[in-house]
């Protein structure tokens, strides 16, 4: 097994269990926020697929083309970190952390059901591809 799947696997059953057991809000944030940043880390570094090569390569452009300006606060806020940490994995995973926090938060302040932060992110990231679809929603 594969350290993606178990981490995949993980949050899977922390979704289910909590559609069953209530904990304080803030020891789940907590866990949610570590778990999912776990998942991202492990994420990164399996490796890229073509897309994600694509995109790393991108970071080390000096132009800008017209392709890369239709999502902006992604490409320039990207080559701006890549710039200080002229890593691709870590530049990922600071978008992957700025974007769990803002499904956390965002699921906090609508008092939505604990296990709607995983069901999201267990089907709908991974399904389409959690480096795309985090990069889309930036």
């Amino acid at each position: 097994m594969t350290m993606e799947l178990f981490f995949y696997i993980l949050l899977v059953m922390s979704g289910f269990f909590f559609c069953f057991v209530t904990i304080h809000q803030k020891i789940f944030l907590f866990y949610s926020f570590f778990i999912l940043s776990a998942y991202s880390l492990v994420v990164r570094y399996a490796g890229f697929d073509i897309d994600m090569n694509t995109y790393a390569n991108a970071l080390t452009f000096n132009d800008m083309q017209l392709y890369y300006l239709r999502e902006p606060v992604y490409w320039i806020g990207s080559k701006f970190i890549y710039q200080v940490i002229p890593e691709p994995e870590l530049v990922f995973f600071i978008y992957d952390v700025l974007c769990i926090s803002i499904v956390l938060s965002v699921c906090n302040r609508l008092r939505l059901p604990k296990y709607f932060v995983y069901l999201w992110f267990c089907f709908f990231p991974c399904v389409m591809g959690m480096q795309n679809v985090f990069r889309a929603c930036s």
